[in-house]
Parts: C-alpha cells; sequence; structure tokens
C-alpha cells in the first residue's frame, strides 16, 4: 500500500478527501442557512432539489469533457469555479438581494460538482495506472470517506456555533486546499487530445458501452429509485426533525460524521473481498443501508441513530470501493469518463424530483413516518437488484480477482 502513497497519489487522496468535505457539507450548510431564515420545509425541499437538478444536468458536461479535453483541464476548471460559486454564496447572505443569489450562487457550486464528479473515476486509474486498483480504489473509498465524516460534523457544528456563513466560510477552505493539493499534482490524465468526434457520437458511444452491461444498468436503476423514493427523506428531512427533536445542526453533523466513519470501515473491508461475484455480496450487504431511516423514522435517541448511522455508511461505503473497481475494469479508459457520467447522472436523475416531492409530502405527513417510510424502500429495491440474474451471476473482472487477491493476501 506504501507504493501508492508516492507524491502525485498522495495529493489525489487529499484532492478527494477535500472535495467529499466540501461536497457533504453543502447541503448541511444550505439546510440550516434556510431553516436559519424561517424557510419551510417545502421550500428547503425545492431548493435541494434545484441545487441536485443543476448537478444531474452537469454530469454530462463533465463526463463529455473529460474525454475530449482531458480530465486534468476539466476537474482544475471545476475546481476553481466551486471556489468562486462558495465565495459568492457567503456574501450573498448579507445581500439585499437574499435568497436569490443565494440559490443562484449555491448552484454555481453544484454545476462545477458535477463536471468535477464524473471524472473522479478516471483520474484513480490514471494516477495509480492500473497497479494495485483495488487498493488504490479502496484508499479513495477511505479518505472520500473521512471527508464525509468530517465535513458535515465541521460545518454542523461551526453553524451551530456562530452563523450559516461560517459555515460556508468551512468548506471554502476546504475547497481551496482541494485546489491547491490538486494544482500541485501536476497530473496529466490519460486522454490528452482534443478529439474530433462529434458529442452526439461521443455521447452514443458511452450509452452503447454502459447498455452492453446488464449488471450495470440495472443497478444505476435501483439507485435512482432509491434517489427519488428513500434518500430525499434522509437528507431533506434529517435536518429538520434534528433542529426540532435531537438538538440541531450540531446533531446533525454528528451523525453525518458517524456515518462517514462506518464508510471508512465498509471502504477497508471492500479491499479484503475474495468473492467471485462481488456484486452479490455488496448489494445484499446493502441491506443494512435501511438502518438509520429505520432509526431516524422511528425514536429521537441519539445513540441508537448515531449507531444506525455508522451501519448506513459501513454497507455504501464497501458498495462503492466495489462498484468503482468493477466500472474501471469493465469498459475501456477512453469512454470511462461517459461511463462514469451516465452512473452519476441515471442513478441520482431523479434525486430532485425526490426531494421536492418530500419536502411537499412532509407538509402533510410526519417527517419520522416518511423517513421510515423510505428504509422500506432501501430494503425492497436492494431485494429486487439481488434477484436480476445479471446481477446475482455477475463475475468479477479476471484482473480484478488477481487486485483483490493480492489486497487480501497482503492483510493477512
Amino acid at each position: 500500500m506504501f507504493r501508492l502513497l508516492k507524491s502525485r497519489f498522495s495529493l489525489l487522496l487529499i484532492t478527494l478527501s477535500m472535495s467529499a468535505a466540501a461536497l457533504s457539507g453543502q447541503p448541511v450548510a444550505v439546510a440550516f442557512a434556510l431553516i436559519h431564515d424561517g424557510k419551510s420545509s417545502a421550500t428547503i425541499g425545492l431548493v435541494l432539489g434545484i441545487l441536485s437538478l443543476v448537478f444531474v444536468l452537469s454530469l454530462l458536461v463533465g463526463g463529455i469533457a473529460g474525454d475530449r479535453f482531458g480530465r486534468s483541464r476539466v476537474v482544475k476548471l471545476a475546481s476553481l469555479l466551486r471556489i468562486f460559486g462558495t465565495l459568492l454564496s457567503i456574501t450573498s447572505l448579507r445581500s439585499s438581494h437574499g435568497i436569490a443569489l443565494f440559490a443562484l450562487s449555491v448552484a454555481v457550486v453544484s454545476f462545477a460538482n458535477g463536471v468535477f464528479m464524473p471524472n473522479i473515476t478516471g483520474m484513480v486509474l490514471d494516477v495509480s495506472r492500473g497497479a494495485e486498483l483495488a487498493k488504490a480504489n479502496g484508499m479513495r473509498g477511505v479518505v472520500e470517506a473521512l471527508g464525509t465524516s468530517y465535513g458535515p460534523a465541521a460545518v454542523g457544528i461551526v453553524v451551530a456555533f456562530f452563523k450559516p456563513e461560517a459555515g460556508l466560510a468551512t468548506i471554502e477552505i476546504f475547497l481551496i486546499i482541494c485546489s491547491l493539493s490538486l494544482f500541485a499534482m501536476k497530473y496529466k490524465s490519460s486522454v490528452t487530445r482534443e478529439s474530433h468526434e462529434g458529442i452526439t457520437h461521443q455521447l452514443r458511444v458511452g450509452f452503447v458501452a454502459l447498455k452492453a452491461k446488464k449488471w450495470c444498468w440495472t443497478i444505476i436503476g435501483g439507485y435512482a429509485l432509491m434517489h427519488l423514493l428513500a434518500f430525499p427523506a434522509f437528507y431533506v428531512l434529517g435536518p429538520i426533525i434534528s433542529q426540532h427533536k435531537l438538538g440541531g445542526a450540531k446533531s446533525w453533523g454528528i451523525i453525518l460524521g458517524l456515518q462517514g466513519l462506518g464508510s471508512i470501515i465498509g471502504s477497508l473491508s471492500a479491499t479484503r473481498y475474495r468473492f467471485r461475484h462481488p456484486l452479490r455480496f455488496t448489494v445484499a450487504l446493502s441491506l443494512l443501508g435501511a438502518s438509520v431511516f429505520f432509526a431516524l423514522g422511528s425514536t429521537y435517541n441519539i445513540v441508537i441513530i448515531s449507531g444506525a448511522s455508522v451501519l448506513t455508511g459501513f454497507a455504501f461505503g464497501q458498495f462503492q470501493v466495489v462498484w468503482e473497481t468493477f466500472l474501471q475494469l469493465s469498459f475501456p479508459v477512453d469512454v470511462l469518463s461517459r461511463v462514469s457520467s451516465y452512473d452519476w447522472m441515471g442513478s441520482s436523475s431523479l434525486f430532485p424530483v425526490g426531494q421536492i416531492a418530500t419536502g411537499i409530502v412532509a407538509t402533510l405527513i410526519a417527517p419520522q413516518a416518511i423517513v421510515f417510510f423510505a428504509g422500506v424502500v432501501v430494503v425492497a429495491i436492494s431485494g429486487v437488484l439481488l434477484s436480476v440474474r445479471d446481477v446475482w451471476g455477475a463475475v468479477a473482472p479476471h484482473s480484478m480477482r488477481g487486485h483483490i487477491a493480492k489486497v487480501a493476501e497482503s492483510n493477512l
């Protein structure tokens, strides 16, 4: 593992950790800024939904741009745009234009996030050069889980003791460190020349590649339904429940931080797999992802909710490492950013609709009941995915099994 901790890869890990901290901290800062301003659950759901919609729509832009112009250029430009948008959002809270300018500025950040994210999968492959890929993805999972742990926790605690502007300033610090480490990498992607193919042709090639893998688009479809019917309940109603029943932003930050801790453990455990059918195991283990929904939907005991949050983080953390390794070894490198953008867009495209709908439904039905129902949805969809033959029988690429076996042996 220490061979991976060379200067470029270590800088990449810092970049990914800081980016994850900023990305996961943003909804916390936005939600509590709106709560601080006295906005309703419907308004919070609407704003978060718009931000998610902007993110989803920009994913294909990032995927095409990464494969067409080179991932290194695209991620650097996106990182600078995120810094600008966050700075604008901080100043907008004190502006006479109020919530409109604030929503516009955080939408700029969401757009930049959407451009940035599809290129991460290829960045890991480029920097590691395919060597010890399972380890590289495991380490990526760990540092991103660290980011999703300390990011929301730091933002939540800062907002609790100061004001929403301070939470956004914390995100700005994360983004500045992210950009500094990214530029210090002197990173050049494996796709460095501008393609002369038309954009429509590029989109079609990426789509055809993904469509050929039934296990891939089936799982993307399953997660799209989770993003519509389950995840919005946690991210829209969780802050509201926390504000009224659990002690506010500090408690919510701790819950999200512990979920990040569980994700770290899950990411580390994923590097020990020897399974011939990793997707079968990881999707089954994802049933634990419903834990925090059931806890938050049935009790106000912060200890129980925190423990369930660790289990949920563990389930989705190990899933992410296995999933990313599958994608990297199942598709050609020159279409990887496009496939990754289809993955991100397909799985999260319905998230904005879910956020808006959840905010509205919460004005009619108790938030806890909605969150509990979301847990039922996670269990049901995971069960359906396991029943699909191509998911159940998906065999790990030979190179993936080799990487994973080496990792397991090195840890014995």
